[in-house]
């Protein structure tokens, strides 16, 4: 009877506190710092995704902040932008003269910074390679090096195409013509421990359509 009437006691100190905690630390997820825009002014996002609204507006932040040197237009304005956050592909739509279209892709990282930022400019079709950027320090690095495999920086960029995977999976490496065929590629690169790495098993074209 005693111990019964001790483990009352106890539960009636300690359930304030604890409900307090939860409250507070649902408060601190929820919350949205004022200087990330709203991802909800992004059009065309598809599925739902396990980000939460703190890192829609980080990506959204990463995307707007990249510089005209390597996009090739002026920078990303948010009305612009067809977001998929379910596998983190973004697609710029072109300008009223065709120009400025491109396909933007976030490779997850384990090490560093969170992502490795796939830029493509698709105004001219699928001719050459990606450029892939970082954020480090406050500034853009450009880690194309790095991360693709030395035999594909090597093919010479008007003599080939390339596609990005829309589900972040990896990248397609094929002959350049004036079609969006990669039926049939030279390689099929796979995304992993954050570099690219060639498979030889075949990749559903459905994941690289633009």
């Amino acid at each position: 009877m005693l111990c019964q009437m001790l483990i009352s006691l106890l539960l009636g100190l300690f359930t304030p506190f604890c409900t307090g905690a939860l409250v507070r630390e649902s408060q601190s997820l929820s919350a949205t710092p004022s200087s990330i825009p709203s991802s909800s002014t992004l059009t065309g996002t598809s599925g739902s995704s396990a980000l939460s609204t703190s890192e829609r507006g980080k990506i959204i932040t990463l995307l707007t902040t990249l510089p005209e040197s390597y996009l090739r237009c002026p920078p990303l304005s948010l009305e612009q932008v067809e977001a998929d956050f379910v596998n983190l592909y973004f697609l710029r739509r072109p300008d009223s003269s065709g120009k400025c279209k491109a396909a933007i892709a976030l490779f997850k990282q384990t090490l560093g910074p969170p992502y490795t930022l796939a830029v493509q400019n698709l105004s001219g079709g699928f001719r050459g390679l990606p450029i892939f950027l970082e954020f480090r320090r406050g500034r853009w690095l450009d880690v194309t090096k790095r991360v693709l495999p030395s035999f594909v920086l090597r093919l010479e960029r008007p003599k080939i195409k390339s596609r990005l995977a829309r589900d972040g999976s990896g990248l397609l490496v094929a002959p350049f013509d004036e079609t969006d065929d990669f039926s049939k590629p030279l390689y099929t690169l796979e995304w992993k421990r954050g570099l690219f790495w060639p498979l030889e098993m075949k990749t559903s074209s459905q994941v690289f359509r633009p």
